[in-house]
């Protein structure tokens, strides 16, 4: 009798370490690739057919937001527009005249609503290169570094060939692509590790946002994350594994 309770109280002791515990127990799904990227990275282009007059930074250099990038000569565009706006004064002086014409029946109506037509065509024209000389001088959008420059000082590209490629400094985030299955417990907030495999060091992320969509063939969808207080040699495009821990169901 004393064997049989004994043996009782242990198979006991047993299940109740296999009850589960609630959020404090988890299940560590299977590791997913995952590459490193800025919070943002753009490729500098311009419209404009002109030389190059300044380019000041070069790849790996970092820059301030409204530092100049580039810099074009852009002194025909310029004659231009002055070209364009002594032409809006003409027509300017048509119109008046036209007007002044009209009140002392000297002139149609006609001929004044020609006059305006010219007018509003020449006012046209003088923006249009407004617009277009205020893309002689491209500078930067936020603190960054110039990932690579495809142009050189003195060269005149053609019209929208990419100039620079740069990459905003600050957040880094997470590209993951996980299990569609993993859709009904991974949400936003959630935390994790992800080991880089360039550097060898492991960073706290958190997720940002699941993805929108399902991939339907491959059953995947992509996770957004944010690194927490990655290390300083952290780099975009760095890749590695993130190992993901699955919370248990509460206990009813």
């Amino acid at each position: 009798m004393i064997a049989q309770h004994r043996a009782e109280t242990l198979t006991l002791a047993a299940l109740i370490l296999l009850l589960p515990c609630g959020n404090l127990a988890a299940e560590t799904a299977s590791p997913v690739r995952g590459v490193v990227r800025a919070e943002a990275s753009a490729t500098i282009s311009s419209e404009l057919l002109a030389r190059i007059s300044s380019l000041p930074f070069k790849a790996g250099q970092s820059f301030r937001a409204s530092d100049v990038l580039v810099t074009f000569d852009c002194r025909r565009y310029e004659a231009d527009l002055r070209a364009a706006e002594a032409e809006v004064k003409t027509q300017e002086i048509l119109v008046e005249t036209n007007r002044q014409l009209l009140r002392h029946r000297a002139a149609g109506t006609n001929e004044l609503a020609f006059a305006e037509a010219k007018l509003g065509q020449a006012m046209a024209t003088a923006e249009s290169l407004r617009v277009r000389t205020s893309q002689c001088v491209i500078s930067a959008p936020y603190d960054g570094r110039v990932i690579e420059r495809t142009v050189d000082l003195y060269e005149m590209p053609q019209a929208n060939a990419p100039l620079l490629r740069i990459v905003k400094d600050g957040q880094l985030e997470l590209d993951l692509i996980v299990p569609s299955s993993w859709s009904a417990w991974l949400k936003p907030g959630h935390k994790f590790d992800f080991s880089i495999d360039e550097i060898h060091t492991t960073s706290a992320a958190r997720v940002l946002f699941p993805g929108a969509v399902i991939d339907p063939v491959s059953r995947t969808m992509k996770v957004t994350a944010l690194l927490l207080n990655p290390s300083s040699a952290v780099r975009p495009v760095m890749s590695g594994s993130a190992r993901l821990r699955m919370p248990m169901p509460e206990a009813k």
